[in-house]
């Protein structure tokens, strides 16, 4: 086991030790999305009308939202976004005896169903209705579970950083990965899974900006009325262009979100910048 978790480690001459359990964070780091803005896209989708319940499940805390939108919704776990590279470790390092852990502060439901469906974890930690397993309650559950033995805990946000800090070995992943890196030893981190950053033409893609030219049709009358030069009627067709426009990129963006479970199943839309994961 530490020979092969030293292969993958950012600093070959580091030295770490060996551990027997591997936990796993879910949202931003197994996979690039997040499970609860996806269950409240589900509900959006197929139940509006829940959407008008969420201040009264907000305030009875964050657990119990999330067990009402989990109990509502289904993630398909088949076709999240997942981290190859990592999953490939898991599966490397529960062969060589490691117990791997799903440590997620999504609902016990979600966590389940992609723990089925990967078939690596031995074993789930996540929030249920009573309790949200994130930050300190997450490094409780851990160092429960552990019960003494050596870990290392796999994690990409900042609430991450005390069990990170506990942790025998620290893995990083996600775009937070640098900035999580200079709140740790030196030495803790042991290997970095980055994310696939986003770049403008993602951005581009997202808006669809090769559909704009077709609203240049909005400018035919100024140019019919022999209207081009003057600076009003020209202020004016131009502001109409570019509100058409970005109205037209908005309802492409908010298609998309709606429609994300679905172009992961398509052979090409699972390509678009929400569906594969690449903008979040």
């Amino acid at each position: 086991m530490r020979e092969r978790l030293m292969a993958g480690s950012t600093d070959e001459k580091r030295a770490s030790p060996a551990v027997e359990i591997v936990y796993v964070d879910l949202d931003g780091t197994l996979t690039t999305s997040d499970s609860l803005v996806e269950s409240l896209v589900t509900l959006a989708r197929k139940r509006p009308w829940l959407l008008l319940l969420l201040p009264a499940w907000v305030l009875r805390g964050k657990a119990y939202l999330k067990a009402r939108v989990a109990g509502y919704t289904t993630v398909e776990a088949s076709v999240l976004p997942y981290h190859q590279e990592l999953i490939q470790d898991l599966h490397a390092w529960r062969a060589d005896g490691v117990e791997v852990v799903l440590a997620t502060a999504a609902h016990h439901d979600i966590a389940t169903q992609v723990a089925e469906h990967l078939d690596v974890f031995d074993s789930v930690l996540a929030s249920d209705d009573q309790e949200n397993l994130r930050g300190q309650a997450k490094l409780a559950a851990i160092l429960r579970h552990a019960d003494g033995r050596p870990y290392g805990y796999v994690g990409d946000d900042t609430s991450d950083v005390p069990i990170l800090e506990a942790a025998n070995m620290a893995f990083l992943a996600g775009p937070r990965s640098d900035r999580l890196r200079g709140r740790l030893p030196q030495e803790a981190v042991v290997k970095i899974y980055p994310h696939q950053r986003p770049g403008y033409r993602d951005y581009l893609q997202l808006a669809r900006l090769h559909q704009w030219p077709k609203n240049l049709l909005l400018l035919i009358p100024l140019f019919a009325s022999q209207m081009v030069f003057e600076v009003t009627p020209a202020r004016m067709a131009i502001t109409a262009f570019l509100a058409f426009s970005l109205v037209a990129s908005g309802t492409y963006v908010f298609n998309d979100i709606l429609d994300v479970h679905a172009d992961r199943r398509h052979d090409t839309k699972k390509l678009r910048p929400v569906a594969s994961g690449v903008v979040s």
